[in-house]
């Protein structure tokens, strides 16, 4: 119930790749590759600033990016 609870939470959005993305076709850094590859559409952003493997910063930057340009869809 907790998770179902964080994900209608519109400050801690859980980002999932938008439909038709395939992360293969992308340009991105290994960090960025690794943070990508944590996004599963059940992992808020507050776990993914935990475990992304890059700063809380820098990871808030790469979702808004990737959601700038379609890559994710923040929820």
């Amino acid at each position: 119930m907790a998770a179902a609870q964080r994900a209608a939470d519109p400050r801690d959005p859980t980002p999932a790749l938008a439909p038709g993305c395939n992360p293969l076709e992308l340009s991105l850094t290994p960090e960025e590759g690794y943070l990508l590859s944590r996004v599963d559409g059940q992992t808020p952003r507050s776990e993914l600033r935990q475990i992304g493997g890059l700063s809380a910063a820098e990871v808030d930057r790469c979702l808004e990016r990737w959601a700038k340009e379609g890559i994710l869809d923040l929820g």
